[in-house]
């Protein structure tokens, strides 16, 4: 039973990072927090019947998910796979939307346990907020699972995977389609390029130099860039 439910959440999270591509920091899209509330919900699957074994109940499992919220293009992928998934695996989610500080996380996956999830599916607002989660999952033995980002800090990072309820991160690989971008423009005879760089500190500032790299491989010249703000200004 364990290693079907672990099997699950490992399928549920490479669903979405399969199909979902580069997308916004997460903290760059914040909405007003009055929305928050009203969008944490629940998805249930009706399990077919199955008329052989009508006297043999399975156990239906349910998965908590924390998403920074379903507004832009990544994050309504993110939900909107997650929940084919939950269909094609017979599980219930229960989402928790919204949360742009660890603290707000946390809170969600406290919510999420004490409401019957046995598992937590996540993306996290920061490392702090792996930290804070993964300290909470072994105190209360529930299995875990990060999507679309990285640990950055490396003490966190090998705390976290020492945890023996952590079932893995999934996320994209950043390096990758930045050189696949590059060369598809530089195929095109477009060597001439601008750059929106993602703040450091952030997982996914691994692009901003695997970009720099992939544009001096292809002979072309960056013109311009820009640090975009990881605190949703613009």
């Amino acid at each position: 039973m364990k290693k079907k439910f672990l099997a699950l959440m490992m399928v549920a999270a490479m669903a979405v990072v399969s199909v979902v591509g580069c997308g916004k920091d997460a903290s760059d899209n914040k909405t007003a927090d009055t929305d928050k509330k009203q969008d944490t919900q629940e998805v249930s699957v009706e399990e077919p019947a199955d008329e052989e074994n009508q006297d043999t109940e399975e156990v239906r499992h349910k998965i908590g998910v924390i998403l920074y919220g379903k507004d832009d293009s990544m994050g309504a992928a993110d939900y909107a796979y997650l929940n084919y998934a939950a269909e094609a695996l017979n599980v219930d989610i229960q989402w928790a939307l919204n949360d742009y500080d660890a603290e707000s996380q946390l809170a969600s996956a406290e919510n999420l346990v004490s409401a019957g999830c046995e598992g937590l599916l996540f993306l996290p607002i920061s490392d702090n907020s792996v930290s804070l989660i993964s300290d909470y999952c072994q105190q209360n033995e529930i299995y875990f699972q990060m999507m679309n980002r990285d640990i950055s800090d490396e003490n966190i990072k090998a705390a976290t995977q020492a945890n023996p309820y952590y079932v893995g991160t999934s996320f994209e690989a950043n390096e990758a389609a930045t050189n696949q971008l590059t060369e598809l423009m530089a195929a095109e005879g477009r060597l001439k390029y601008g750059v929106g760089k993602v703040a450091p500190g952030s997982s996914l500032s691994v692009r901003n130099t695997a970009f720099e790299e992939s544009v001096a491989q292809a002979g072309g010249t960056i013109l311009a860039d820009y640090t975009a703000p990881s605190d949703g200004s613009t």
